[in-house]
């Protein structure tokens, strides 16, 4: 009997240990989003780099905004007084953990450094993270509670925890361009600035097909990424399980949404859109606006419809090459 309760007093204090450790772990990994958040302000006001469409006025700078208890995000500083939020930066700490005031930070163009220093305390646990930035910009942790090593008790295994699932973005352009794109490696290119304007991170390929290459192809010369994670627009809506599940007829659907949101989370009302690709991702014809090098009204190719789920969400009906239509760009 005696050794049963020890056996049992183990168990719990084995099962307490790790509970400890995710808990610190989550707080860690806030923290180190919240610095993430600092440096990417400090580094686009330093190079002076404006998202297009979200500042027609002179850009002054970047300011990273903590709203107590859990919000935070990153908006532009435009000379005409207008401060627009980043959609993709627009973020809230996970549950349990709360930051302890509201504050702001302030990095004015070119100077590298912040307007007004500070610090920044996320609470959670009863522990907390605090993170402190400097007049030149300069972002540092605070030494606080390190993460201890869980010693594993030989009757209490504790349930592994997932390796969290990471999806592949996807979203249309805001942008419209005739069947001229410079080939498929300009629609490449099209689909990586805007995912760059818009803070996104990442390698983006337009889906789109020529006469030697398509989405289906996973291999070089352009190899096409055929996800085993879920695609979702950038506002997380999800729009496919998987590459398998995206091109999977599902009683007359493809798609769980549609992809109806820009670069920057912004709804594009019904649009159509160039793919010359079918619902397998292969060419759907030889009609490719002579592999998209041409804006000639006497060629065409396939467009998609970008309010659609089914089979019409990337082949629709053909349309000449000298009108402009919108880009489907998905993560690789």
């Amino acid at each position: 009997m005696v050794a049963l309760s020890i056996t049992a007093v183990l168990g719990t204090l084995g099962i307490a240990g790790f509970t400890t450790y995710n808990q610190i772990q989550t707080l860690q990994a806030a923290s180190s989003d919240v610095v993430s958040i600092l440096n990417l302000a400090k580094s686009r006001a330093q190079s002076q780099i404006k998202p297009s469409g979200l500042c027609s006025a002179t850009l002054d700078g970047y300011t990273v905004v903590i709203n107590a208890p859990s919000s935070y995000w990153l908006e532009l500083n435009c000379s005409d007084g207008n401060h627009p939020i980043i959609a993709t930066q627009n973020k809230k700490l996970t549950a349990n953990l709360n930051f302890s005031a509201n504050i702001s930070f302030f990095f004015p163009v070119q100077t590298g450094g912040v307007q007004t220093p500070g610090q920044i305390v996320i609470t959670g646990f009863g522990r907390n993270k605090t993170i402190v930035i400097n007049s030149l910009g300069g972002v540092s942790v605070l030494a606080g509670d390190l993460v201890p090593t869980p010693t594993p008790v030989p009757t209490s295994t504790p349930t592994p925890t997932s390796t969290p699932v990471v999806a592949k973005r996807v979203f249309v352009t805001s942008t419209v361009y005739n069947g001229n794109l410079g080939g498929l490696a300009g629609a490449d290119a099209k689909c990586q600035t805007k995912a760059n304007d818009a803070i996104l991170g990442g390698t983006w390929k337009a889906w789109l097909s020529d006469s030697t290459n398509s989405p289906a192809q996973s291999l070089p010369p352009r190899p096409f990424t055929h996800s085993t994670s879920p695609y979702k627009l950038v506002n997380g809506t999800l729009v496919a399980n998987d590459w398998n599940d995206l091109i999977t007829d599902k009683s007359g659907n493809y798609l769980t949404n549609p992809i109806r949101r820009d670069e920057s989370g912004i709804n594009i009302a019904d649009s159509v859109v160039w793919t010359g690709t079918n619902v397998s991702g292969n060419p759907v014809n030889s009609n490719n606006c002579s592999n998209w090098t041409s804006g000639s009204s006497s060629l065409s190719s396939v467009r998609g419809q970008n309010w659609q789920i089914s089979q019409l969400w990337t082949s629709s009906a053909g349309t000449f090459c000298d009108v402009a239509l919108h880009l489907y760009c998905f993560e690789q």
